[in-house]
């Protein structure tokens, strides 16, 4: 368990180190699945989910802008798709947490929701821009819902690490 300084000082490191991890993970899941199925790990919104609450709200715009900005150059190619997201995900995301008390399932449904309006919205921007012709269909099935059940099995392993790491305790 880290000191709360310490957790505020590290946050956006802890958080680089994941969004470089992404990447890798998705590559090798994506040897790994069969045929048409593509998995992509969003490590990175695990991990931001718990370490939301050790920014103020100015440094998570800025810190998950950055991060967006990154995002777009080394996955996209095309600048403003995960810059406009991310911030805004990071700021509901802050402004539930404030109304809600940081569970497991809170934490699993706030990952969920994010992975799903990160991808769709993706998605349909890709649409629009002509960067894909995919069907809707074909991305549901054999794109979000692997990813979905992925990143939910993703979590559920390394929950206990990450309470462990940011020191949160299920007790009352």
């Amino acid at each position: 368990m880290m000191k709360y300084r310490q957790l505020i000082l590290f946050s956006p490191l802890i958080l680089f180190v994941s969004f470089l991890l992404d990447g890798q993970i998705t590559h090798l899941l994506g040897n790994f699945t069969p045929g048409i199925w593509l998995v992509s790990s969003q490590l990175f919104f695990i991990v931001a989910l718990y370490t939301i609450p050790y920014f103020s709200m100015i440094s998570l715009i800025a810190w998950f802008s950055f991060f967006g900005l990154l995002y777009d150059i080394y996955y996209f190619n095309i600048l403003g798709m995960a810059t406009c997201i991310f911030p805004l995900m990071a700021f509901f995301t802050a402004f539930l947490l404030e109304k809600i008390q940081f569970r497991w399932f809170s934490s699993l449904s706030l990952l969920v929701i994010w992975t799903f309006i990160f991808e769709t919205s993706s998605f349909v921007l890709a649409r629009l821009f002509g960067m894909t012709n995919l069907s809707v269909f074909i991305f549901i099935m054999y794109y979000l819902f692997p990813t979905l059940v992925f990143n939910s099995l993703l979590f559920v392993f390394l929950n206990p690490l990450l309470n462990r790491l940011f020191g949160i305790t299920n007790k009352t």
